[in-house]
């Protein structure tokens, strides 16, 4: 059956072959029938917010003169609300970033990464508002791969093998000569060794195990990206692969050195283990993904973005020009780095600027006065925010010089930014973490009981029954109790009216009429 097939939602019944009765087609496709009684006078809303915070607003001026002006653009091309594209493009413009920038406050270090989720159910937008962004992503990797010109590359690297190979040859036969003769030794020639085969250049990592991970970052001096459309996959990978896996990826965050002992083979060292990380969650998977992860240190360094589902005019606008996109986020991506005494790279250590200090430092004071009134996630998040306001500011000043003519990048990070950072952890991150965690306190009940609802007012059916439900897994709910659960929750609310029988041949089972207010009165 199509999934919009509203008509003949609840007509076919599993088991059942025969034609609906008058009375029944009339139950699925009449709003008005039959007479039932509902409770109290209006249908409680609240109901649907299976006890979120307020969804704070995305202040997108923090991103500076110009990209609030693309990401809002974005936002109503994809139909989605603007966090998710704003909160994309931070997390993304981080991951360009990389290790060619790392943010300094005098003896405290933040490397250029930021863990990101997109936090949304079926229809929010997020998948298409992530895909304004990370389109214009791969487009760069694209670019850089073709300035990389890799035939000429592999051209050039088959040559270097074959003089090593020849090389080796003849400085095998000079030892056998000299072996045989008792004359010297000839000296070992340091171009007969082979070379790495070329690697095109990367931004993305894919699904990859940690190992395979960290000999692709060995090789990747700026860090990688991983990006995902639905995060599920990489939090379940955690299990799938081995019990360190989740701390590899918390290493991710850090930007500490790595090296991986082998057994088979040559150690994977990487000097700045840095990757970004960003995708979508769908609202049901949250609680148990929280609860599962609570105590390893990975959610409370996550941003979070789950705005209400407020995008109720459906409007066909053109994505903004991807070519500006391109062009100013291809300036982060070949920023270049320092060097150390050895020629070998390092980060940039850009500082706060001396008026900015303050400001900052007063927040971080500020977030850990906090956290001590507070336990659990939450009480994390605080005690996390002043590196991400750190990590932030610094990113929101490269976006700004993004714009510019300016050949120079920023020595420092300015108070305009600094203060941006801070308003955006103040007004919007921490929030929205509390927003999130707060969800996944809430019990399985609410949660069902809110899942229920929000179908009910984007499919509008004029009544259902718990099979109608367990049978089409609706917001994936199958537990027969919990169905039942949260339509007693909806009933006592007002949103549906008494059972009656629903006419079917054998067993009885109740049918359950929706309060057709619901979708007369604007709450």
């Amino acid at each position: 059956m199509p999934e919009g097939d509203d008509d003949h939602l609840f007509q076919k019944r599993r088991g059942e072959k025969r034609k609906l009765t008058a009375t029944e087609d009339k139950h699925v496709g009449d709003p008005a029938a039959p007479e039932v009684l509902y409770a109290g006078e209006e249908p409680n809303m609240a109901v649907l917010r299976k006890h979120l915070a307020d969804a704070p607003r995305y202040p997108i001026e923090a991103l500076g003169s110009e990209w609030p002006y693309w990401t809002a653009d974005a936002a109503r091309s994809a139909n989605a609300p603007v966090d998710y594209v704003a909160h994309s493009l931070l997390v993304s413009a981080a991951a360009l970033i990389g290790n060619a920038r790392w943010a300094r406050l005098g003896g405290w270090f933040e490397p250029t990464a930021l863990f990101g989720a997109n936090v949304g159910g079926s229809g929010s937008g997020k998948s298409p508002a992530q895909d304004t962004v990370s389109d214009v992503i791969h487009a760069i990797e694209r670019q850089m791969q073709a300035d990389a010109d890799m035939p000429q590359q592999m051209r050039a690297w088959k040559e270097k093998q074959h003089i090593a190979a020849i090389k080796m040859k003849l400085y095998e036969a000079s030892v056998k000569k000299a072996l045989k003769t008792g004359g010297p030794m000839p000296a070992y020639p340091d171009d007969a060794e082979p070379t790495p085969r070329p690697v095109p250049p990367r931004l993305l990592l894919d699904d990859v195990t940690p190992e395979k991970a960290q000999t692709l970052l060995a090789g990747m001096f700026r860090g990688g990206f991983s990006l995902h459309d639905e995060l599920d996959d990489k939090f379940q990978s955690f299990t799938r692969y081995n019990s360190n896996s989740a701390k590899f990826w918390l290493q991710t965050y850090g930007g500490r050195t790595s090296k991986a002992d082998r057994m088979s083979r040559d150690s994977a060292s990487v000097e700045y283990l840095t990757c970004s990380m960003l995708g979508g969650i769908p609202p049901e998977n949250l609680a148990p993904l929280l609860s599962a992860r609570a105590n390893d240190g990975l959610i409370p360094r996550f941003l979070w973005a789950c705005p209400d589902d407020s995008i109720d005019t459906i409007e066909i606008v053109e994505r903004p020009d991807a070519a500006v996109a391109v062009a100013r986020l291809s300036r982060l991506a070949s920023l270049p780095p320092d060097e150390d005494e050895d020629g070998r790279p390092k980060p940039v250590f850009v500082p706060v600027a001396r008026e900015a200090r303050r400001t900052l430092i007063e927040a971080a004071q500020r977030w850990r006065q906090q956290s001590r009134g507070h336990r659990g996630l939450y009480a994390s998040a605080l005690n996390k925010a002043r590196g991400q306001a750190l990590r932030i500011a610094l990113v929101l000043e490269l976006l700004e010089w993004s714009c510019t003519d300016d050949p120079e990048p920023p020595r420092e990070i300015s108070l305009r930014a600094i203060e941006a950072a801070a308003g955006l952890m103040e007004t919007y991150y921490l929030p929205m973490a509390r927003r999130v965690f707060g969800d996944a306190d809430a019990p399985a009940e609410a949660h069902a009981a809110a899942t229920l609802a929000g179908w009910i007012m984007e499919r509008r059916p004029a009544s259902f029954t718990v099979s109608d439900i367990r049978n089409r897994r609706i917001g994936g709910l199958r537990e027969t109790q919990l169905i039942r659960t949260a339509i007693r929750i909806l009933a006592q609310d007002g949103w549906l009216g008494s059972p009656e029988h629903d006419g079917s041949v054998g067993r009885p089972e109740e049918r359950w009429f929706v309060n057709p207010g619901l979708f007369t009165t604007k709450h």
